[in-house]
């Protein structure tokens, strides 16, 4: 800590020469705190209304000048500072569900009401560089807040005034209250109401608390004003002192009496230092007799005038009508070329493993998996021909079993086409066996049903946002927004039969609050020792376990990664097998970088940038060659060899040459093939070697967070906010429209699937606070 050193008089008069004693009476020590500083300037900043900033200095110091004496509190301090609204709901939620007496309605309202007000805010900063779609979409979003607020806000009043700040900018730059503030005021301002409504709920750890001071009542301005008014005693005590001095030299006085007794402030800004003369006042003060201080004065007062900052420049309020540029779109061909993945076009289907029709046959329609209406093709009596083939099962696919089979979903766009599209494929008459089935009344025929079953089934108080298997197949982790990690034992699938009922599974190793926040990602190490966590509390867990096949499973080792300043949106392992190391990638929110940490140091040791808005997606599939899907709508791949991004690519989301933020991406294994899951309810297959785009699906109503290929590629698995899972064969021309299968479904949002790394099974992780491992039953 560094210090001020100063030589201070004890019998000498003020003013006159001293001596510098090597020694110093403990009283004479003044003790100061940088932390204490900070808080001064906290203090002032927040009561300034200079809340940008506040956060900022918040954000560098780590400091803030509240007494908040629960961490989850804190945690939650940090999500509504960060505009996190969806997470700090989600936080809340369980209060809400566990006490009676917690004011949820007040706890939404306020939510709803400083999300809005940070929203338009933001908006009116940003809507001027926006493209239209992007204006749009805010729009729609402020509308559907005021929606959701109509239903809890307290007073008809207060919400028809917010309704009137979305019908004109005008309205909030000249509103009394909101027309100074900032997106950073009006989050300040939400905590400072949720506090008290939630901090009963939200009790410190136990123990005693710890003493904790904050700046109050303007401190820095009273310590300015009683600084000033200091030194300008020292200034008129020397004056006095040499005037005296020169009094008993002199029968003449250079000075005035008058001069003299008229005290002069000194300015905030002068360039005087701490000196001798400072703290000679007070060793002179010591010496005083104390009669004196009992001699009669005058009182006077202090008129202190503060001159208030100059006010900023007004808010000019931007041109809504700039309409975003399309050169971008012009230099990307949609050409319609074929695209195999099998590389060979003339392949006889014969020894395809598991075809299309293998897989897709002996179908019928179940309620279970949610069917949309079907565009019924020109066949005779409403009936759909349905093919089923008799090819054998090639041998690269024995791990699978044989392939079983499952519910067909035709979309209406492409129920025509896709039908043409199977039939071309299919092989010769003599092979195939036809079952016709009635869309109302099912399937006739005598063959029964054959459905993803659920074997085992999760169920944890939140939402479960991801799953993972770990290399070996023998056990699966699952991560939650209650913030628990549990790794479960894989069952044994030999003897699973059409009338299952789903179970628990097996609980080999369960933490609670693993994070301070929800757990948003993870992935085990090539290797299966490491198992790493991302978190909304901007921190990554690495957990190492010693033996997986141990039934009292335990990790023997734990670090956290901190070099994150935002959510951490996904995470990915790579194997360096010159150096016979692993790389951890992770990226997220916040400075949306993507950063490579040295899993045998557990040291970042590289920040990758590029991205404009959050990381939601990484991947890779062998290799120093990673890709990555962010909000910005761009897909980049990364080659740790360049340490750099070699390419960007922008799908394109629709026939009318839209895009929208990549939520999901995944490579299979040879490199050839991207597919990539967007919010708008499309997944893009893409060329990596090509450098083209070969098609966009529709197989969702809405956002598609989770893609991933099977094992072998010849299937798809996509999870999307419209409850379901679908799968889509890979097999043939991908140019063409391909046959989609709805396998599973949830109740509410399912946010990813996961295929087992050697089975024909997968797991899923949804917001009905469930999470469930699916898979087929043996053919008899």
């Amino acid at each position: 800590m560094s210090g001020l050193a100063a030589c201070v008089s004890t019998s000498n008069p003020i003013g006159t020469s001293s001596q510098c004693h090597s020694v110093t009476d403990p009283s004479d020590r003044l003790f100061l705190t940088e932390t204490g500083v900070i808080h001064l300037i906290l203090e002032y900043l927040g009561s300034r209304k200079l809340t940008t900033s506040q956060l900022e200095v918040e954000k560098e110091t780590g400091i803030y000048n509240e007494i908040i004496l629960s961490p989850d509190l804190v945690f939650l301090r940090s999500l509504v500072l960060e505009g996190r609204w969806d997470d700090v709901t989600e936080f809340l939620q369980p209060l809400e569900e566990a006490f009676r007496s917690f004011p949820g309605k007040k706890v939404r309202a306020a939510i709803l009401k400083y999300s809005f007000l940070d929203k338009i805010l933001t908006a009116h900063h940003s809507l001027g560089s926006s493209s239209e779609e992007n204006k749009a979409k805010i729009l729609e979003e402020l509308v559907k807040v005021l929606t959701d607020l109509e239903v809890v806000c307290e007073s008809k009043d207060e919400y028809s005034s917010l309704c009137l700040l979305l019908t004109s900018p005008a309205r909030l730059a000249e509103h009394p209250e909101y027309k100074e503030w900032k997106s950073s005021t009006a989050r300040l301002t939400a905590f400072n109401q949720l506090k008290p409504l939630v901090q009963r709920y939200i009790p410190p750890p136990c123990g005693p608390p710890k003493a904790t001071q904050i700046a109050t009542n303007d401190r820095l301005i009273q310590l300015l004003i009683k600084g000033l008014l200091y030194e300008s005693c020292v200034d008129f005590c020397q004056l006095k002192a040499l005037h005296t001095n020169t009094k008993d030299s002199s029968s003449s006085s250079s000075l005035s009496n008058s001069k003299i007794d008229n005290l002069k402030f000194s300015s905030l800004l002068n360039e005087s230092q701490l000196s001798e003369s400072d703290l000679s006042l007070i060793s002179w003060l010591r010496t005083i007799p104390a009669s004196v201080f009992g001699y009669p004065f005058q009182r006077r007062q202090l008129r202190v005038d503060v001159e208030p900052l100059p006010p900023t420049a007004p808010r000019i309020l931007m041109n809504v009508s700039i309409m975003d540029s399309a050169s971008d779109l012009l230099s990307r061909s949609m050409a319609s070329n074929s695209f195999h993945l099998s590389g060979d076009v003339t392949l006889d289907l014969k020894t395809m493993s598991t075809s299309v029709d293998r897989l897709f046959g002996d179908m019928t329609i179940d309620s279970f998996h949610q069917v949309l209406s079907v565009e019924k093709p020109p066949v005779s009596h409403h009936h759909l021909q349905v093919f089923n083939s008799q090819q054998s099962q090639p041998h690269n696919q024995q791990h699978f079993g044989k392939p079983a089979t499952v519910l067909l979903q035709v979309k209406p766009q492409q129920a025509g086409q896709g039908l043409r599209s199977q039939q071309s494929q299919l092989p010769s008459n003599n092979e195939t066996k036809k079952l016709s089935c009635d869309i109302e009344n099912g399937c006739s025929g005598g063959i029964g049903k054959a459905k993803f079953l659920a074997v085992t089934m999760l169920e944890d108080v939140q939402a479960v946002r991801c799953a993972e298997f770990h290399p070996a197949g023998r056990v699966f982790a699952i991560g939650s927004n209650s913030k628990t990690l549990r790794l479960c034992a894989y069952p044994d699938l030999s003897k699973l039969t059409e009338n299952h009922v789903a179970y628990q599974p097996t609980i080999l190793f369960k933490r609670t609050k693993h994070h301070k926040g929800s757990i948003y990602c993870m992935g085990w190490s090539p290797d299966g020792n490491f198992l790493a966590t991302g978190s909304n509390d901007k921190s990554v867990k690495l957990l190492r376990f010693t033996d997986i096949s141990n039934p009292e499973l335990s990790s023997s080792q734990e670090t956290e990664l901190s070099m994150h300043d935002g959510t951490v949106r996904d995470i990915c392992f790579i194997e360096e097998v010159a150096n016979r190391s692993s790389l951890l990638v992770s990226g997220g929110a916040g400075d949306c970088k993507i950063y490579v940490t040295d899993l045998s140091t557990s040291t970042p040791f590289q920040a990758l940038s590029g991205h404009t808005g959050p990381i939601l997606s990484l991947y890779n599939w062998g290799g120093g060659i990673f890709c990555s899907g962010s909000q910005d709508k761009t897909i980049r791949f990364w080659d740790l060899r360049t340490r750099g991004c070699v390419d960007v690519v922008t799908p394109l989301t629709s026939s009318a040459s839209t895009k929208s933020p990549v939520a999901s991406v995944c490579v299979e294994p040879s490199g050839r093939l991207l597919i990539s899951g967007h919010e708008d309810a499309a997944s893009v297959l893409y060329d990596i070697r090509g450098q083209r785009q070969i098609q966009a699906m529709k197989d969702h109503t809405a956002d598609v967070r989770s893609v991933r290929f099977s094992p072998a590629s010849y299937y798809l698995l996509s999870a999307g906010y419209d409850n379901r899972l679908v799968l889509t064969d890979l097999q043939g021309d991908l140019s063409l429209p391909l046959p989609s299968v709805v396998v599973a479904s949830h109740q509410d949002k399912v946010i990813s699937g996961r295929w087992h790394p050697t089975e024909f099974s997968f797991l899923s992780t949804s917001a009905d606070k469930k999470s469930i491992l699916w898979a087929l039953p043996p053919e008899p």
